[in-house]
């Protein structure tokens, strides 16, 4: 094969620029994966990629947490081995899916947070009403 007939042909172009966007997406997945971070607000989980909010959750729309997974749930994973990290999210109301699995570095960590939030968002509501 003559290379100077190649060229000429556009073959090695459309290979590398074929080649090249196939690299540049495997970049982009990979930053926008260590990229994904979580945020609490006092009302709010705040799922961000690339610092960019993607994903609220109410506080209040939690009813469940824990580290068991079962059937289908969205998924916003930051790491390659999820397993030690994961943590399982329910909500009260959904309309596709009510289960939610993040991996944050400290789950366990994340989990009291958002009790002692849920807890605060109860105790200001409870104060509400008897005033």
């Amino acid at each position: 094969m003559d290379w100077s007939k190649a060229m000429i042909d556009g073959t090695l172009i459309k290979l590398g620029t074929v080649l090249g966007a196939w690299l540049g997406l495997v970049v982009l997945a990979l930053v926008m994966f260590y990229s994904t971070g979580y945020r609490l607000t006092p009302t709010h989980l705040v799922i961000t990629v690339l610092r960019i909010p993607v994903r609220r959750i109410r506080i209040r729309d939690i009813r469940h947490m824990g580290t068991e997974t079962r059937g289908w749930a969205e998924r916003y994973y930051n790491t390659l081995s999820p397993v030690g990290r994961r943590l399982v999210i329910r909500r009260k109301h959904g309309l596709l899916s009510r289960t939610l699995i993040i991996t944050p570095v400290n789950p366990f960590g994340l989990m009291h947070d958002i009790q002692a939030a849920k807890d605060k968002l109860k105790a200001s509501e409870k104060h509400t009403v008897e005033v």
